[in-house]
């Protein structure tokens, strides 16, 4: 398969969303690079999301080829029960593409590679990659690598002088509602049975003050931590080295506690919602 995928289109791998998914991508394509070593590989970044995303990890250190898709952008809703002939035109293409979708998945000219399951769809004739590559089976060799890539990319931190550090992603969840950051007073209880002084802890937060203390503002404990707002690259060290963390329901809290059960056998904390994680190899403390 190596040498007939010299002659084969670069397979294309989508990503989106910040540091932690393109973690994700970047050990999809480790994967790739270990099983097919000469098949050419090229990264699509995507900018869409709730927020616009800009592309954190260096993939051109995987020795892929990168392009970055400018699809975010604002649409002005119309209202409901307003159907143009545009739309109705727009749908019916969409239906087609769909229908087109379905065929190439079908032969495995598209697959998602979200898990070990659907990675072992991969076919020397597959095009395209997309989906977010949660679930696939983590392997060590492959975590140092990846963390490796990190360290050159980021200066490594010295250790903090607190004795846990939590890792709270509100951003663009505080706004959202479908989705929400993890209930404030579930950490709480959490410190509480830890029995640790709030001086003596760090919440590491991609808000500002004034929104992780409205977010807090029902919590004994968690309201009079320490707080910190730093570049993804710095939370990301900051967690991986921190005595002990408390991660949430963000990407970037599972690769610090991947790296850190993987590389420096440190356990985590992290919340019951992610537990699905486990099928991977990741061992954690659940609260």
């Amino acid at each position: 398969m190596n040498q007939i995928s010299r002659f084969f289109p670069a397979l294309r791998v989508h990503s989106w969303g910040g540091l932690g998914s393109q973690l994700f991508t970047a050990q999809l394509i480790l994967k790739l690079k270990h099983r097919s070593p000469r098949r050419k590989i090229k990264v699509i970044l995507h900018t869409a999301g709730v927020t616009r995303r800009e592309a954190e990890f260096d993939f051109k250190t995987l020795g892929v080829k990168v392009k970055q898709i400018e699809d975010f952008y604002f649409r002005d809703k119309k209202s409901r029960g307003e159907v143009s002939f545009d739309e109705f035109q727009t749908g019916f293409f969409y239906l087609i593409k769909q229908l087109g979708l379905l065929i190439l998945r079908k032969f495995h000219f598209i697959i998602s590679a979200d898990d070990e399951e659907h990675f072992a769809l991969l076919r020397t004739w597959t095009f395209m990659i997309r989906g977010h590559y949660t679930q696939l089976a983590i392997e060590k060799d492959i975590v140092r690598e990846l963390y490796e890539l990190v360290s050159s990319q980021e200066k490594v931190l010295s250790r903090d002088e607190y004795k846990i550090i939590i890792h709270c992603r509100l951003g663009d969840l505080l706004k959202l509602s479908q989705k929400s950051p993890i209930d404030a007073l579930r950490l709480d209880t959490l410190l509480e049975n830890l029995n640790v002084s709030p001086q003596a802890v760090l919440v590491v937060t991609d808000s500002t003050f004034d929104e992780f203390m409205e977010y807090s503002t029902r919590t004994r404990i968690l309201n009079n931590c320490q707080y910190g707002n730093f570049s993804s690259f710095e939370t990301l060290q900051k967690c991986i080295f921190a005595q002990d963390f408390i991660g949430t329901g963000a990407k970037l809290s599972l690769w610090a506690a991947i790296f850190r059960y993987f590389l420096m056998n440190m356990n985590t904390y992290l919340p019951e919602d992610l537990i699905w994680i486990k099928n991977t190899g990741l061992k954690a403390i659940w609260y």
